[in-house]
């Protein structure tokens, strides 16, 4: 995977176990669903079963197990985050066109927002980036999204030719 987020649903087979390849990480699946989403860093989550996450320069390091209901992050810069769990209704709206977010820093729902953006929506406060969102909308209407954060957080919305910017 060398950008973006796939899903996969995978058939018990021990003999033929699938593996997906995503920067320096090897995700290996027998009979589990999961996702695998690249854009800088590696996040993995499990949605049946169970993956093993392993790092092509790390080889001493023994591979990660996720079960269902569990995600990591990989970065090259500094590794492996702690073993979290996730809402799996959120991470995989996506694929019916909403977005939905709950507790969600809102410099991840922008990360992911900003995909299907042609104006990149950007943090003037950097103190903004943990600010936790839960919100819900069609993926072709991030505009919801601003309008919420200008009522419920009184963010302020500046445009410039580089994108727009939140501040409070």
């Amino acid at each position: 995977l060398h950008y973006g987020a796939a899903h996969f649903q995978v058939a018990k087979d021990s003999a033929r176990p699938f593996v997906v390849t995503a920067d320096q990480l090897q995700v290996r699946a027998v009979g589990t669903a999961f996702t695998v989403r690249r854009e800088g860093d590696v996040k993995v989550a499990v949605d049946e079963g169970v993956v093993a996450v392993s790092n092509h320069d790390l080889m001493a390091a023994p591979p990660q197990r996720l079960q269902q209901g569990q995600q990591i992050r990989y970065s090259a810069r500094y590794g492996y985050s702690a073993i979290r769990a996730y809402d799996a209704a959120s991470t995989l709206s996506w694929r019916s066109g909403r977005l939905r977010y709950q507790q969600t820093p809102l410099a991840e729902v922008l990360a992911e927002v900003n995909r299907y953006r042609q104006i990149p929506i950007k943090l003037a406060d950097a103190s903004l980036a943990q600010l936790p969102i839960t919100a819900t909308f069609a993926i072709d209407q991030s505009e919801l999204l601003l309008d919420g954060l200008q009522v419920t957080h009184q963010l302020k919305i500046r445009q410039d030719q580089t994108g727009l910017w939140l501040s409070r």
